[in-house]
């Protein structure tokens, strides 16, 4: 089951949909991907206030202190979230994650980008 931070319900909705039927991930040594369908969803997505929801707010915090570790605050958030948050995480990060990226990349943070 997804509870995700109320929002973008419809479009999160139609993804998950269609992960139902196809979903890829790509190969960690290159060369292609991974095709399958994610079959496991007991329900569609169910939208949640964050304010309304600890895990809510858990996921938010960790989804932010692990960008925040790539994209440096400013000087006035810098004193409510820093950059190194993500270090607070001790035991709980999962850091085989990224163990086939780059040297110098950040434990159990694995940087997207399009």
């Amino acid at each position: 089951m997804v509870v995700h931070d109320a929002g973008e319900n419809d479009e999160i909705r139609k993804l998950f949909r269609k992960a139902r039927r196809y979903l890829t991930a790509g190969r960690a040594a290159g060369g292609g991907g991974f095709r399958f369908a994610a079959d496991r969803f007991i329900d569609d997505p169910t939208p949640r206030n964050s304010d309304a929801s600890y895990f809510v707010q858990v996921a938010d915090l960790v989804a932010y202190a692990g960008w925040r570790t790539y994209q440096r605050p400013g000087g006035s958030v810098a004193r409510v979230v820093p950059h190194t948050m993500w270090n607070e995480l001790g035991a709980a990060n999962h850091r085989v994650v990224n163990y086939l990226s780059p040297n110098g990349s950040v434990p159990g943070v694995v940087l997207r980008t399009r």
